[in-house]
């Protein structure tokens, strides 16, 4: 299985990567989008260090589409991890990867994914 995850990753852009959450609350660009393509999404892992009560985290594409639900940021240690498979959960095409970062919570993300020309991209 971690073969084909791996095999994606290399055939198309590699767009895994990882990021410190700060207390500066709102949207954060993780990946920019690019035309004509579409970036697939093969899993998410989000750890809380510094919770904050009532305050959330999401992942979500620059047109909205929601790609995880509300991640709680209340309790320090919290995880939540999400598999996508190897085929991964694809965005809008051309949008961003976006965390919406609605507490002052801090933490991190690391995710895995790549980038792929889109099927309808002309030729």
């Amino acid at each position: 299985m971690a073969g084909d995850y791996d095999k994606l990753r290399r055939a198309h852009a590699n767009i895994s990567g990882s990021a410190i959450i700060t207390t500066d609350a709102g949207n954060k660009t993780l990946v920019t989008g690019k035309a004509n393509h579409t970036i697939h999404i093969q899993s998410a892992h989000m750890q809380v260090t510094k919770p904050v009560e009532g305050g959330s985290w999401q992942l979500v594409d620059s047109a909205r589409l929601e790609l995880t639900g509300l991640v709680p940021t209340d309790a320090a240690g919290a995880m939540f991890d999400r598999e996508f498979g190897a085929m991964g959960s694809p965005l809008t095409e051309g949008a961003d990867l976006v965390l919406q970062d609605a507490s002052r919570a801090t933490g991190y993300l690391v995710w895995e994914g790549y980038l792929k020309p889109s099927s309808t991209m002309a030729m």
